[in-house]
């Protein structure tokens, strides 16, 4: 399943995405580098629902390939993304990285529920462990109407 879902980072239409109790999936995007993408056009423009149960090694939204931890997200990953829920998925410890957030201008709910490791809903940090925030940064959901947080640690 992990190579196939792979596939659908070229999914750039699909508007609802619902994955359930699939234990190789790590990401729904993996990235290499920008100009790759690029020419790949941007995964998930479309997508306005995207749920995910049961995922036990689920680590992330994305992930960076290779060297290119450091390039910038490409616009548009994810912009029209209204509803976001994640349950049961035990190894992410950040839901939204501070350079995901700003790609979300239009996510208006919110639900983490019994994820037992998580340590941060928006984080400071990328995945790689890189800052990306200063203390100073405002951080704005200019949508968000709906966030439920049920049974996730303290």
């Amino acid at each position: 399943m992990a190579d196939g879902f792979q596939m659908l980072n070229n999914a750039r239409y699909v508007k609802k995405c619902n994955v359930y109790q699939e234990d190789e999936i790590e990401c729904i995007i993996r990235l290499s580098s920008t100009e790759e993408q690029q020419s790949r056009g941007v995964p998930f423009e479309s997508l306005e629902e995207l749920s995910l149960y049961e995922l036990p090694n689920f680590i992330g939204l994305y992930m960076w390939e290779g060297k290119a931890a450091v390039a910038p997200l490409l616009p548009g990953i994810f912009t029209q993304l209204t509803d976001l829920k994640i349950f049961g998925c035990n190894k992410i410890k950040k839901i939204i990285p501070w350079s995901l957030l700003q790609t979300l201008p239009n996510l208006q709910k919110l639900e983490v529920k019994y994820c037992k490791e998580i340590e941060e809903i928006i984080g400071d940090e990328d995945n790689d462990g890189s800052p990306v925030i200063s203390s100073s940064a405002e951080i704005t959901m200019p949508r968000l109407k709906i966030l439920s947080l049920v049974n996730l640690p303290n």
